[in-house]
């Protein structure tokens, strides 16, 4: 499906659009995506590291980010 994100026209996979509009929409910027697709079981979203924080600790993953004011 092509939507409008960050003022372009991107191709992202059906099943992500919902989840990639609302990070969005929370201000984490996504660079890449992928639903598994083609029998894969694996899906992968990327952020921009300029933006986002990830850490990883003792099995737990936090992502933390500056939220934009409305």
């Amino acid at each position: 499906m092509i939507i409008k994100l960050h003022k372009k026209n991107v191709e992202i996979d059906d099943e992500m659009v919902p989840v990639i509009k609302e990070l969005n929409r929370l201000g984490i910027k996504t660079t890449s995506c992928c639903s598994g697709h083609n029998g894969g079981c694996e899906a992968q979203i990327a952020f921009d590291a300029k933006d986002v924080n990830v850490l990883l600790s003792k099995g737990m993953v936090s992502i933390n980010w500056e939220r934009k004011k409305p």
